[in-house]
């Protein structure tokens, strides 16, 4: 291969092939907003929904979406799914905007800086963002979490995420 060709692969006796070279799934931030929130919630498909939101997100095409990135995509968005299921769930009792800000919260689980993954670390950056967010804290910028939604949140990071 000449250099500048990096994009392509080479198989024997074959033309070279293009690869994808768009942004990668480790690469996702979905930012999803209450409509957003809302609309999945009662969506009849909301995995779909979702897988559509970070191929989007990612500009990613449906072609590449089904021969490469699927199972990634679909890991991500059950991600959210979960994510979405637990704020809206009844018995959590957690109104829109504390719901779009804890499923932003649980996304920088994901985000790009979390490459290198440290469980650990991990968790104590998840919940210094929720205390962050927590009346009463004496850490907290902005008060818009209660401690029960905190303990909530955290135990369902923590049995669903951090097993």
């Amino acid at each position: 291969m000449e250099s500048g060709d990096e994009n392509q692969v080479e198989h024997e006796d074959q033309e070279p092939v293009a690869t994808y070279t768009g942004p990668k799934i480790t690469d996702i931030y979905l930012d999803l907003d209450d409509e957003q929130i809302e609309t999945i919630w009662s969506s009849n498909n909301p995995k779909e929904d979702l897988v559509s939101l970070v191929k989007a997100a990612l500009q990613i095409s449906d072609e590449d979406a089904i021969v490469k990135e699927r199972p990634k995509l679909e890991t991500i968005a059950e991600f959210f799914l979960h994510a979405i299921i637990f704020v809206r769930d009844p018995e959590n009792k957690i109104e829109l905007e504390k719901a779009t800000l804890l499923v932003r919260i649980l996304a920088t689980l994901l985000s790009p800086s979390n490459s290198q993954r440290i469980p650990e670390r991990d968790f104590q950056e998840f919940k210094h963002l929720l205390l962050a967010h927590t009346k009463g804290h004496p850490q907290a910028q902005v008060e818009i979490l209660s401690f029960d939604d905190v303990r909530r949140t955290v135990n369902f990071v923590r049995d669903g995420y951090f097993l």
